[in-house]
């Protein structure tokens, strides 16, 4: 099984973060990374999730997880073609249209994600679940 992993879920085992309730968050994120590292599926990271991890931390910080995870890491990279077909899917949510986008381009079976509801029109490209669901 393949996971492209949005933003939100490594920010959520990197900063140990917490919801609005203050549930833990972070343990799901936690869990879904060591069952990649034991073997049950692969993480796709994609181009686009760098930079959005980069505009709230420096990429060195996460070298180390990396190193664990690099013979499960599949990497996507958005051309012009992915780009103009994410904008033709949204007007007001790019980004989240180019993750769909990309998990689709790489053959993800799901996009692993806190933000269910930003990815229901997207559904006919990826199917978006919580690490939960997993």
């Amino acid at each position: 099984m393949k996971l492209y992993i949005d933003t939100n879920i490594f920010l959520d085992f990197i900063f140990e973060r917490k919801n609005i309730e203050g549930k833990d968050i972070s343990k799901p994120a936690q869990k879904l990374f060591y069952r990649a590292m034991k073997c049950e599926f692969f993480i796709i990271y994609s181009d686009h999730t760098a930079f959005e991890i980069n505009k709230r931390m420096r990429l060195e910080q996460l070298r180390m997880m990396f190193e664990f995870l690099k013979k499960k890491i599949v990497m996507v990279s958005k051309t012009q073609e992915d780009i103009k077909e994410a904008q033709k899917l949204s007007n007001t949510n790019f980004s989240d249209a180019l993750h769909a986008v990309l998990a689709k381009k790489a053959g993800a079976d799901y996009l692993i994600t806190r933000n269910i509801r930003d990815f229901e029109a997207f559904s006919s490209y990826i199917e978006a679940r919580t690490p939960e669901d997993i």
